[in-house]
């Protein structure tokens, strides 16, 4: 199984920076009748992220729905909006 190293992906992205931590933010996936093991990868996954040194995964809650987001405000007025799928 091949995996995204985050840490090294920064220290790759910024070789002139210092990468001291890494914060990945996700939500616990659900097991879905078309891809039940989808779960279970991200689990391994994540775990593998948290065994590296100054990475640290943070987990919240996905919230999803159909909500109606604003795409650009002039002032107090909305321009136009869109029906986006995701987080709160």
């Amino acid at each position: 199984m091949r995996w995204l190293n985050l840490r090294k992906l920064g220290e790759t992205l910024f070789p002139q920076d210092i990468v001291r931590r890494v914060c990945y933010f996700t939500a616990h996936l659900e097991a879905r009748p078309g891809n039940i093991g989808q779960a279970q990868r991200q689990l391994i996954y994540l775990r593998a992220l948290a065994s590296l040194p100054g990475v640290g995964v943070h987990y919240g809650v996905f919230r999803s729905g159909i909500k109606r987001r604003p795409l650009g405000l002039f002032g107090a007025v909305v321009a136009q909006s869109c029906r986006a799928r995701g987080v709160r």
